[in-house]
């Protein structure tokens, strides 16, 4: 699986980059994904040159087909998104974080894209309310959990650097934050390097990490998912002064 993951990842990096989706600084592409179970697979591409989002589907023979963009109007830079049904319908949302500092009613933290049957919505609900009463934050990371009272988690980096998991509900057309949570070790507090939280699995348990770097150490954190998210092992390597 993860050497079909790199094939279809260098088949687009190949083929599509050299069109017109060449990307800017923060261009960024996850996948492959299958959606639709098509045995056709589709990459989302983040900050391209002409569009926000691009859901793009891409075969064996190079071939890739847009199936769905979109393009924020005041520049928004994207930090990450992921995919989630969120409202139970069998249809995904799309759940996006931007590239924020400070939280307030015209800067959103989060946006969602309801799934339809022409792949997303045009135009995405916003959800701009500081959680956990924190509004000076910058959210740098997105994961999709497997505890259905918490599916999603958000690392935010400085100043907050913490990790949050949470849900999201929609109602009348509205988001809203359910079941909040903050996870955070001393290890990954402090200071300004990169931090990304992500969920595994393991021997059918589920974890989340967070991981930092700060100049020549890398600062791992583990929590037990299934443990009401304690604190399970946090480490510092440090890299003797090479460089990451």
């Amino acid at each position: 699986k993860g050497e079909e993951m790199r094939f279809f990842q260098a088949i687009f990096l190949g083929v599509f980059l050299l069109s017109s989706a060449e990307g800017k600084e923060a261009f960024h592409v996850k996948g492959p994904f299958d959606l639709d179970k098509d045995k056709a697979s589709e990459c989302l591409i983040l900050n391209s040159k002409n569009h926000s989002i691009l859901f793009v589907e891409i075969n064996f023979s190079g071939e890739n087909d847009t199936l769905w963009s979109y393009k924020f109007e005041n520049e928004i830079s994207i930090a990450d998104g992921n995919f989630i049904d969120l409202d139970n319908d069998g249809a995904l949302e799309l759940v996006i974080i931007p590239k924020i500092i400070n939280v307030d009613k015209n800067s959103p933290w989060l946006y969602v894209f309801r799934g339809s049957a022409s792949v997303f919505m045009n135009e995405p609900l916003s959800y701009t309310a500081a959680p956990l009463s924190l509004t000076a934050m910058r959210p740098s990371s997105l994961t999709i959990l497997s505890n259905p009272s918490s599916p999603l988690g958000v690392c935010f980096a400085s100043p907050v650097r913490k990790g949050m998991v949470f849900n999201l509900q929609i109602t009348e057309g509205q988001l809203k934050l359910i079941n909040p949570r903050l996870l955070s070790s001393p290890s990954n507090n402090n200071g300004y390097g990169a931090i990304q939280m992500s969920s595994f699995s393991s021997n059918k348990r589920d974890y989340i990490s967070i991981l930092s770097v700060e100049k020549d150490s890398l600062h791992t954190t583990i929590f037990d998912a299934e443990d009401n998210y304690s604190l399970l092992v946090s480490k510092s390597l440090s890299f003797n002064n090479i460089p990451l």
